[in-house]
């Protein structure tokens, strides 16, 4: 064997000497897991993907524009860079357009109007106060950029200026005591832990909101500051629809005695908060995207930053076992009785208590 040889051989030895490089997208659904879990933190945090998991919305598209046979078909972000830009869809939300159609069944994910396309002004709905005029319509298209309202099957309508002013939103949240609707929620204030369809116990949070499009894309989370760094102990995030059925200029939670048209926060039980659920104040983030206005190609996201209280309804016992640090959820070893050691004796010290009546 030449010198050269050798050297080569030496080199190539030398380069492998670790083993197998490592694998840079563990799901192989076409986003590097850098991009996935920005932070790196191992967690899926709010505006993150699940870089272990191909479809992490479970809409049948796969996060990135790789495919992962049995599992799901690419794909939402196609160029792997962890944004949304045009012409993609939203990998963390089921129902990226908000028109009622799981993405991976919608001909046209991004497009709110198709196969809705009997719902006049999809696109172009905006809650707010409009500004009306004398000219009368019976379709949008009568009145160029502006909308047409009032139009129905018997009767025109009056074309009217969209709202322009700055977007005023404000948290509600779904009653938890078996009465209808929702309620307003204010810094701190007591949101009801529900029973969700898929079991345990979960926030259902919403907004009412002024000047803003009805179709509006929520990310959230409950944030437990008490642990050091701080940690995100329940996300979502989910296409909703908002319509102003009163005429005041807002736009509340379609269906409100519905649970679609709200964050649905499964909070319990939990294992990743450091505390008991009930009673104790955790911070929350809502990220509310506006979709396109018409003529417009880029979004709007709003942030709000709150604090919240998380309440079992009249103290459910089955309710404070589920919310409680030390819940187990091992049915098959642990009876009932067991699964709840304690209740309601794991505050932080230093942790803020919830605020008094």
């Amino acid at each position: 064997m030449s010198r050269l040889a050798l050297v080569v051989v030496v080199v190539a030895a030398a380069a492998f000497s670790g083993g197998c490089p490592p694998d840079k997208d563990a799901d192989d659904d076409g986003i590097e897991d850098e991009v996935e879990d920005k932070d790196g933190d191992g967690k899926v945090d709010i505006g993150e993907t699940d870089p272990n998991d191909p479809d992490t919305d479970d809409d049948g598209l796969c996060d990135g524009n790789a495919s992962v046979e049995g599992v799901c078909v690419a794909g939402e972000d196609k160029n792997g860079n962890g944004e949304i830009d045009d012409g993609e869809t939203d990998p963390r939300i089921k129902d990226s357009d908000g028109d009622g159609f799981v993405d991976g069944d919608d001909a046209a994910p991004a497009d709110p109007c198709i196969p809705l396309e009997e719902q006049r002004s999809c696109r172009q709905c905006v809650v707010g106060d409009f500004v009306i005029s004398d000219t009368d319509c019976a379709v949008d298209s009568d009145c160029g950029d502006d909308v047409c309202l009032g139009a129905s099957a018997s009767a025109g309508g009056k074309c009217a200026q969209r709202p322009t002013g700055e977007a005023d939103i404000q948290l509600v949240t779904r009653n938890g005591d078996g009465t209808s609707g929702f309620r307003d929620l204010a810094d701190g204030g007591d949101v009801d832990l529900i029973l969700p369809p898929q079991g345990g116990k979960a926030l259902m949070i919403g907004v009412r909101a002024k000047n803003v499009t009805c179709n509006l894309l929520f990310s959230g989370g409950m944030k437990d500051s008490c642990q050091d760094p701080a940690r995100f102990v329940a996300t979502e995030g989910r296409a909703v629809v908002v319509a102003d059925d009163d005429g005041d200029g807002f736009g509340t939670p379609v269906n409100p005695d519905e649970l679609t048209n709200y964050l649905n926060l499964d909070s319990c039980p939990s294992v990743a908060s450091s505390r008991d659920i009930d009673s104790e104040t955790f911070d929350f983030e809502l990220r509310v995207t506006e979709q396109p206005r018409t003529g417009e190609s880029e979004t709007r996201t709003h942030v709000i930053d709150t604090t919240i209280v998380p309440k079992c309804f009249e103290d459910d016992p089955d309710c404070l076992c589920e919310c409680d640090a030390d819940y187990n959820s091992d049915v098959e070893t642990h009876p009932k009785s067991e699964q709840c050691p304690t209740i309601n004796d794991n505050d932080v010290p230093g942790c803020p208590a919830a605020p008094g009546p």
